[in-house]
């Protein structure tokens, strides 16, 4: 059995909206009908957040867009990669501001002080960067 791949051309015959490449994913989206799968489930999206200097990474606009299709359809999506790419996260461009979603660690948090935070989890983790920025969110979720 062959699988199915969706693919918009980058290319744009005129300078219309509907034409770039955000639109071309709200296509694919609505033919996946992720918004009629997800109702009421816990949705990992999983994405490479880069590392180091690292930028062969989705833009936070296309990740933002599958997101917000599992928040119409009812979901409560979070972002997940590898430990150590999480952890610098942020400095690439993927916040729960820009993504409208939080961000984990595959393998999970750490706690420190009563709060979860980033790996590495040592007495001064609360002092590094590995710290969310708004542990609140993190504690309501799910």
């Amino acid at each position: 059995m062959k699988s199915i791949v969706y693919w918009g051309s980058p290319r744009q015959a005129h300078l219309e909206a509907n034409e770039t490449l955000p639109a071309k994913l709200d296509l694919i989206i609505d033919r996946l009908k992720i918004r009629e799968r997800v109702k009421d489930e816990l949705v990992a999206i999983k994405i490479h957040t880069g590392n180091n200097i690292g930028y062969s990474t989705l833009h936070p606009v296309f990740v933002r867009k599958v997101v917000q299709a599992v928040k119409d359809g009812g979901g409560r999506p979070f972002i997940t990669d590898v430990d150590w790419d999480v952890a610098g996260a942020e400095s690439r461009g993927y916040t729960h501001e820009t993504l409208g979603c939080p961000i984990f660690p595959a393998a999970g948090l750490h706690r420190c002080k009563g709060l979860p935070v980033y790996p590495p989890a040592c007495p001064s983790c609360c002092e590094r960067r590995y710290q969310r920025r708004h542990p609140e969110a993190l504690l309501r979720f799910p």
